[in-house]
């Protein structure tokens, strides 16, 4: 299980996702401000990464960080998805 929060945050990735397949499967190229902004949305996610270790960094836990690490790449995984599923629908329309 994860945090609502840390979900929400970690659904920033799909921005990242969609730039990247973009550049890749639409052949499109990105100006420095999408870069930036791509560059500021990891670092934003790695922030809050590192702040929920912190913040479970010695307490009782009811899942073990082998689960924990499964929601978030099955989360990663669903993200992916949809983000591939935009890509499709702006090469069709």
């Amino acid at each position: 299980m994860l945090p609502a929060s840390t979900v929400q945050m970690l659904a920033g990735t799909s921005i990242v996702y969609s730039a990247l397949l973009t550049v890749c499967y639409l052949k499109r190229r990105l100006c420095r401000h999408h870069v930036l902004a791509i560059v500021m949305i990891i670092g934003g996610i790695a922030i809050v990464g590192w702040a929920v270790y912190l913040d479970n960094r010695g307490k009782e836990m009811k899942h073990t960080f082998e689960d924990q690490l499964f929601g978030v790449c099955l989360l990663q995984l669903g993200i992916l998805s949809g983000a591939i599923g935009f890509i499709i629908e702006e090469k069709f329309i």
